[in-house]
């Protein structure tokens, strides 16, 4: 009897043992699955800065606008394009030159006998004449004239009668003919024709008169007088005015005006004399650099979204926007146009 009490114990043992192992299999089977692990979010990436022009027609007076957006800036400065705050010369001197360089005069010349020699004066420029005073030195250089130009001075006409209204030669811009870097030489030349021995076929040489000269030149607007007198000139003859009798011409004391004529001992032979002005050149300012023209933000201040400017005269305008981040700077240029 003792026996089947010790099995049956030892059946019990094993099922309370299959009971737990059951037990404890349910409890795994029942935990809950782990969560997933979540993705980072992506990064937000902001763009670099940048400006651009509001779009719309902007007249002069208006407010044209400008938007900023992307990465926020330590400084912002504003070059608008307009004389003396363009970028393009940051970083080097703005020079003005002469806008135009206008000369005039007045002529006279008397009646004389007849027959009277006509075309007796001419009038001259070069940049090439080296101011040596000699007529070696005037004939080596380039001069140009009447058949260079389509507007040209005028002088008095051949059948003038002498009067007090002497003949006004009109204005000539000679800004065009000034070479870079080369002064410019105004001259009257008087030229004799060869009359055969006795003869008369040439016609007289007159005495010529030139008067109230005025030479300006034109900078930023104003306008500068270079000369109004003849002083400075200096009279060059050819080598037939041999002595000093012979050179009669003459500038006045007070360079009012000049006399260019001819000796009677130079009747019969063909000659030549110039009256030539000092050197000319062209005026000019050196401004410096150009500046911006105004500062948008400076590196203690709140990045602005916008900036308004207005622009007083119509025209073309090429802005430029400088920033920087930190070391780096970098410049963002926008072309406009201003209507009236």
């Amino acid at each position: 009897m003792t026996k089947p009490k010790k099995k049956m114990k030892k059946n019990i043992l094993l099922l309370m043992a299959a009971v737990f192992f059951l037990a404890a299999c349910g409890k795994k089977a029942s935990l809950p699955e782990p969560e997933p692990t979540p993705e980072p979010e992506p990064e937000v990436v902001i763009p670099d800065f940048d400006v651009t022009l509001v779009d719309g027609s902007y007249k002069a007076g208006d407010e044209v606008k400008f938007e900023f957006t992307g990465k926020e800036v330590d400084e912002i400065s504003f070059y608008s394009g307009e004389f003396l705050h363009e970028y393009a010369y940051h970083d080097k001197d703005r020079i003005s030159k002469s806008q135009s360089l206008v000369a005039s005069f007045r002529t006279n010349v008397e009646l004389g006998a007849s027959p009277r020699q006509p075309d007796q004066v001419s009038v001259f420029v070069s940049t090439d004449y080296n101011g040596g005073g000699t007529h070696a030195d005037v004939v080596n250089a380039t001069w140009k004239g009447k058949e260079d130009f389509d507007d040209w001075f005028t002088l008095a006409p051949n059948d003038n009668l002498w009067n007090q209204t002497d003949y006004l030669s009109g204005s000539i811009d000679l800004l065009e003919v000034f070479e870079e870097n080369k002064p410019l030489y105004l001259a009257f030349r008087y030229r004799n024709k060869k009359n055969g021995s006795g003869g008369t076929e040439a016609g007289y040489a007159r005495s010529w008169y030139i008067y109230n000269l005025n030479v300006t030149t034109t900078l930023l607007s104003e306008s500068k007088s270079l000369h109004t007198n003849y002083l400075g000139f200096s009279l060059v003859y050819g080598d037939e005015f041999s002595s000093d009798d012979l050179k009669t011409s003459l500038i006045t004391a007070t360079g009012g005006h000049m006399n260019l004529k001819l000796p009677v001992g130079l009747r019969q032979v063909e000659t030549e004399l110039w009256a030539i002005s000092p050197a000319i050149n062209l005026e000019e300012i050196n401004h410096g650099l150009d500046i911006p023209k105004a500062t948008v933000k400076d590196v203690n201040a709140t990045m602005p979204k916008e900036f308004k400017y207005a622009f007083a005269e119509p025209g073309n305008y090429k802005v430029t926007f400088v920033y920087k981040e930190g070391e780096l700077k970098k410049t963002k240029h926008i072309e406009l146009t201003i209507s009236e």
